[in-house]
């Protein structure tokens, strides 16, 4: 099975309702694949139960994302307006990032949420040029004010939705008897 397909597998089942856990127990008796990175596959898909608890910040943050393509788009129309119709395709360019994450985030793709994080430090960078003129704009305070939510949305529901598995020493007896330690990976949900 290549990455892909067990994420895929390991995606509907989740949403069967089954645990991170008993999919990782599931999927690391049949997956040839080293116990350590089939858990980093399972760890970034959200439980049923994380997304239940924290629907109403992942709803706030595709929101926020479906605003800001909106933003960019408008931000292209003056370059279409001066430079002609052929720019018309720089109106979805423009927010072609933005796009993509709203589509992965909606999915559940728990990977991403940093990734927003951190190219919402990158425009809060390109906010705090403009600094100087934040108390004669309110436009800017309002962009400063949107990106800081964003950026905060976005680290919480990564720490949040996609927590660290933990690797446990657990005894155990072999088959002569003998007490032995080995190594197990545990998802707290």
């Amino acid at each position: 099975m290549t990455n892909k397909e067990i994420r895929k597998h390991a995606t509907e089942r989740i949403e069967e309702g089954k645990s991170r856990q008993e999919v990782f127990e599931e999927l690391s008796e049949t997956v040839k694949m080293a116990k350590d990175d089939l858990a980093k596959i399972i760890r970034f898909i959200p439980s049923l139960e994380l997304r239940k608890k924290h629907k109403v910040a992942h709803v706030t943050l595709l929101i926020l994302l479906g605003i800001s393509v909106l933003f960019k788009m408008f931000a292209g129309i003056p370059l279409v307006i001066k430079n002609g119709i052929n720019w018309l395709p720089v109106i979805f360019l423009l927010p072609i990032i933005n796009i993509i994450l709203l589509y992965l985030i909606g999915n559940y793709r728990g990977e991403n949420y940093k990734f927003v994080g951190i190219m919402g430090i990158i425009s809060l960078t390109r906010s705090l040029q403009s600094l100087s003129e934040m108390a004669s704009n309110p436009l800017i305070i309002a962009d400063f004010a949107f990106i800081l939510l964003t950026i905060g949305l976005a680290f919480y529901l990564n720490s949040k939705m996609v927590p660290e598995y933990k690797t446990v020493k657990q005894k155990y007896s072999d088959e002569n008897g003998k007490t032995k330690i080995r190594s197990r990976i545990k998802f707290d949900s």
